[in-house]
């Protein structure tokens, strides 16, 4: 089951990594990271993954690291994938704002 994973441009300077291992046309591990370019390099700005065997949020801090986790208990993980890339496309700016003011 290798890893497959691809970018998505949102605009300049903001992408999302998306990442994820199939088994069975499922989708049994993801990651989809906000990710920003910094004069410092890459940093995350959230995500979504499966990581803690659950599939979550993470909203994340400059300064302040983890701010927030919400848990997605009984979604299966293919549906909090296609979510998250749906969420970071239309919400990108304001997680990257809270991420700045964090």
């Amino acid at each position: 089951m290798p890893l497959e994973s691809y970018r998505i441009w949102l605009r300049d300077g903001l992408f999302l990594y998306v990442g994820f291992v199939q088994s069975g046309g499922k989708a049994i591990a993801f990651a989809v990271v906000l990710v920003a370019e910094t004069p410092g390099g890459l940093v995350n700005v959230a995500r979504y993954d499966t990581a803690h065997g659950m599939p979550h949020r993470d909203v994340l801090g400059r300064r302040k690291g983890l701010l927030s986790k919400h848990w997605f208990p009984s979604v299966p993980y293919g549906r909090v994938l296609d979510l998250a890339i749906a969420d970071f496309k239309v919400n990108h700016e304001g997680y990257l704002r809270i991420y700045e003011e964090n």
